[in-house]
């Protein structure tokens, strides 16, 4: 400013506003009513990218071009609008001015009309600054308060705050849901007096007051809560007090989550740890749980009383050490960790406890690991009964047993359950099984035949102490033998059946003997008799054969007679032959034995056995060749040829069917021998066979017993037997 203009002259004043705009940190622009670019101060110059000097005369929407910073749409003239309002006009809050070079500004402006003293509007002054660091703190400032807003509308949690009066300031997304509202902006303002829980609002707003007034968090206390539905819930809750930033409590800020499935499930394991307490606790066997270590965590009424314990909780911690001797505890403590190293069970494992005072027990044990949800072995249950007195009864009936091991008698001693605890040398030679393979096994397993007659045997043991009778068993090799079984049942003191102790005497070859000897008296007798009766009819028929050629002789040749007579010759002939044949089976009976071919006699005679049965049946012959000769009767043997043939037959019946016979050699053997139907078996060697099989219906057991039984037979009356 030159140095003789007065300090109040318009000049100075000007020039004194020029240089105040060239100063200030906002960007200011000045244009005359038309738009024209008048000045742009240093900041204006710096954003806009245009000097001063090229600005000025230019449009103002070539120089200042601002534009949404959203839409990216050109903003309204601010030139036209104040001159044309005559009022300060702001830019919208996301405007954006783009320099001379395309860079982006955002902007916040404001235009205001330039006047002359009359009030006139000469021009338009435009301030505006640059935003670009408030419009990226506000954009981490909503980034930040939408995240967290999404952090507490998802978490499980429920977080709210209010004010000293109470009152609700705002909250998350799940707590507006539990209130009954659909937004958290509907409870800004109202109490826990106007929410679905209004029964415990006394209780809330005491809370609450205490937490403001001594500023103490209250922190992680359950608590139950109405819900507006009316359901009840468990709440963990926590609150806090809500300071401002000089540290003054302006309210509280409240979180809780719900737990209501977790207090049902503890009420749940309650429940059931209560009826699994007085589960264990009337069971009579000895139940414990062990830790990893073998501590023992839980154990139940019968086994604190067998540790001599006044309760259970005695127990716990403990190990066997501190109830057992060291050598008992120390393989009880081996057998939890290889269960629980391994996984496997121990089921019915006999376990010799001793005790610190020296005296024993015996008990059946069980262990099995226990796991977690995960599969990870956490420790042990086991199971053991008191089997002390049984052992006692074992013993006993075992020291009893041994002074008979050298009975030739078998001797045994059995648990109800059947399993075999004591085996003699007399058992071990009739039954085929060793002591050391009978042991510790089942009577069903070796030789025990299940049935009627022996649950029958079963139930007169136990009602009368003791059972004698026979019995059908199976040896080691198969065969079945017959036994006189004399049973006797052992008792506790209690009088509780413990042990069987059986004695078996095989009576097999005594009953066979019995049934040989029996036929043999029953054949004798029927031979006596057949004998009689052959001799007497013998002498009949000599009449009558004597009578009928005297008869022939006096006839003439050509008398009718004559034909009759030899009729009656023919019969008393054949009827001679069946007295020879009831003389033979008697015993006095003379037979004409021969060396003979077996198979060359069946050939002769396969004639006359087609002809003697049904068309249906076909007869197939297996005739071995080189046949050793035998020494027999063969019209005895044709007749029994015929008699097999004709029985096969008859067996067939009407249907068709196949009767083979077959001839041949084998070796026979004792055993082979004694199986026959003979009463005194021959001796072993090489034999010729004659066999005759049918596809007819064959024989049961019974009617094979009786076959060769005297004037037995399985036909229908009015067959008619003769004297066969």
């Amino acid at each position: 400013m030159p140095a003789n203009e007065p300090h109040s002259s318009p000049v100075r004043q000007t020039w004194a506003a020029l240089t105040t705009l060239r100063s200030i940190a906002d960007a200011v622009i000045t244009t005359d009513t038309q738009g024209l670019v008048e000045l742009l101060n240093p900041v204006a110059e710096a954003l806009t990218g245009w000097k001063n000097e090229d600005a000025r005369g230019q449009p103002l929407d070539s120089i200042f071009h601002i534009i949404d910073e959203e839409t990216h749409e050109e903003l309204e003239n601010l030139v036209e609008l104040v001159v044309r309002d005559g009022q300060i006009v702001k830019l919208p809050s996301h405007a954006t001015l783009l320099a001379r070079d395309g860079t982006a500004h955002p902007i916040a402006d404001s235009s205001a009309p330039i006047r002359d003293d009359q009030g006139a509007i000469i021009g338009v002054v435009l301030v505006f600054r640059d935003q670009t660091g408030e419009r990226a703190a506000q954009r981490t400032l909503y980034e930040s308060q939408r995240m967290l807003s999404s952090v507490l509308d998802t978490i499980p949690v429920r977080v709210f705050w209010k004010n000293l009066e109470g009152k609700y300031l705002g909250c998350n997304a799940p707590f507006a849901r539990d209130s009954g509202f659909s937004a958290p902006d509907e409870l800004i303002g109202k109490d826990d007096f106007q929410m679905g829980w209004k029964q415990e609002a006394e209780r809330y707003r005491a809370d609450d007051r205490q937490v403001s007034e001594t500023g103490i968090p209250k922190i992680g206390y359950e608590e139950p809560q109405t819900m507006p539905n009316g359901d009840s819930l468990w709440l963990r809750t926590s609150k806090i007090p809500l300071r401002d930033a000089e540290g003054r409590t302006i309210g509280i800020l409240g979180t809780y989550e719900d737990i209501t499935p977790r207090k049902q499930a503890e009420a749940a394991l309650r429940r059931e740890q209560a009826l699994f307490k007085d589960l264990i606790s009337s069971i009579p066997d000895n139940i414990y749980f062990k830790d990893r270590k073998s501590r023992f965590v839980c154990i139940n009424d019968a086994m604190a009383k067998w540790f001599g314990m006044r309760s259970p909780d005695e127990a716990t911690g403990k190990t066997d050490f501190d109830v057992f001797s060291e050598e008992h505890a120390r393989q009880a403590y081996e057998d939890d960790q290889r269960i629980m190293s391994s996984g496997e069970s121990l089921i019915g494992h006999l376990e010799k406890e001793t005790w610190p005072d020296g005296h024993i027990t015996w008990v059946s044990t069980t262990k099995v690991p226990l796991r977690d949800a995960d599969g990870n072995i956490t420790g042990l249950v086991g199971v053991s009964r008191d089997i002390t007195k049984r052992k006692q009864t074992e013993e006993r009936v075992r020291e009893q047993a041994a002074l008979l091991d050298n009975a030739n008698d078998a001797i045994y001693v059995r648990r109800l359950d059947r399993t075999i605890t004591y085996w003699n040398r007399g058992a071990a030679q009739l039954y085929g099984w060793s002591a050391t393979e009978a042991v510790d096994r089942k009577e069903t397993d070796l030789f025990l035949l299940a049935g009627a007659e022996l649950a029958e045997a079963d139930r007169a043991l136990l009602a009368q102490s003791s059972w004698a009778g026979e019995m059908h068993h199976v040896v080691k090799n198969g065969e079945i033998v017959t036994v006189f079984c004399r049973w006797s049942l052992a008792r506790d003191d209690q009088g509780i059946p413990q042990l069987v102790f059986a004695i078996h005497t095989d009576v097999t070859e005594k009953k066979r003997l019995e049934a040989q000897f029996f036929r043999a008296q029953k054949l004798e007798g029927l031979g006596v008799l057949a004998g009689g009766i052959a001799h007497d009819f013998n002498n009949l028929l000599t009449a009558i054969l004597g009578h009928a050629n005297l008869a022939l002789m006096d006839l003439a040749p050509g008398a009718p007679a004559r034909d009759s007579l030899r009729e009656i010759e023919k019969a008393s002939i054949r009827a001679a032959e069946l007295c020879r044949q009831m003389l033979a089976y008697a015993g006095k009976g003379q037979f004409v034995v021969e060396s003979i071919n077996l198979s060359r006699l069946i050939e002769e005679l396969a004639h006359l056995l087609n002809i003697s049965i049904s068309k249906k049946v076909l007869l197939r012959c297996q005739l071995a060749e080189e046949l050793p000769a035998i020494e027999a009767d063969p019209v005895q043997m044709r007749q029994v040829a015929m008699n097999l043939v004709i029985n096969a037959a008859e067996a067939i019946g009407d249907t068709a069917g196949v009767i083979a016979i077959s001839t041949g050699v084998m070796e026979c053997d004792e055993e082979y021998l004694r199986g026959g139907l003979v009463i005194e078996p021959p001796a072993p060697g090489r034999y010729v066979y004659l066999e005759v099989t049918d596809t007819g219906c064959g024989m049961d057991t019974e009617t094979r017993a009786r076959i060769f039984d005297p004037f037995f037979t399985t036909k229908f009356a009015g067959r008619g037997l003769g004297l066969a």
